[in-house]
């Protein structure tokens, strides 16, 4: 991908009628290598979480609002989620919800900017949806910010955080049989 090979086997053609292009599969919404690369990052997290705490739910349903109340450009459909929530992270009964989005630093959009400021500003911007949409559920919020290269400042530091839970939790926990 950094060399700007081309890749083996996708088809010549997007679902979107694009030509097809390692790069176009990473930014199209159509043809679900967006979703697919999402999602291979948000299940191995939840696993992580599973390890060091407790209540872990990739896509929780969010509680509906009402559009009157928020912006345009936030998410009010009955059905919208965040990516994972679980309970344990900052203290023992508290939900924490993380929402994960993952960028393409090396998109011609980004081509002026570090990658730090390019993860900066998709925290920003994760942390700007959760005020607009989600002050009522008060639960501790978290955006994790995944490059093709790596993790943002606060998602490495709370991952960090998930291996200092797991020593300090010692040998595996037994769960309850029911």
């Amino acid at each position: 991908m950094r060399y700007g090979w081309k890749v083996k086997g996708i088809p010549t053609y997007c679902a979107c009628a694009e030509a097809n292009s390692v790069d176009h599969s990473l930014i199209c919404k159509l043809g679900s290598y967006t979703s697919m690369r999402h999602d291979s990052v948000t299940d191995p997290e939840a696993q992580i979480l599973r390890e060091v705490c407790r209540d872990v739910h990739i896509e929780p349903i969010l509680l509906p609002i009402n559009q009157n109340e928020f912006e345009k450009k936030v998410n009010t459909s009955n059905n919208s989620r965040l990516d994972i929530s679980t309970r344990g992270v900052w203290n023992s009964c508290e939900k924490t919800v993380f929402d994960i989005r993952i960028t393409h630093p090396t998109s011609q959009s980004y081509s002026d900017r570090p990658l730090s400021q390019i993860c900066q500003q998709h925290e920003k911007d994760k942390y700007k949806q959760r005020s607009n949409s989600d002050w009522h559920r008060k639960s501790p919020f978290n955006p994790l910010v995944f490059t093709s290269g790596g993790m943002a400042l606060e998602c490495t530091n709370i991952n960090k955080d998930y291996i200092y839970m797991e020593v300090a939790a010692g040998p595996p926990r037994m769960t309850r049989l029911e």
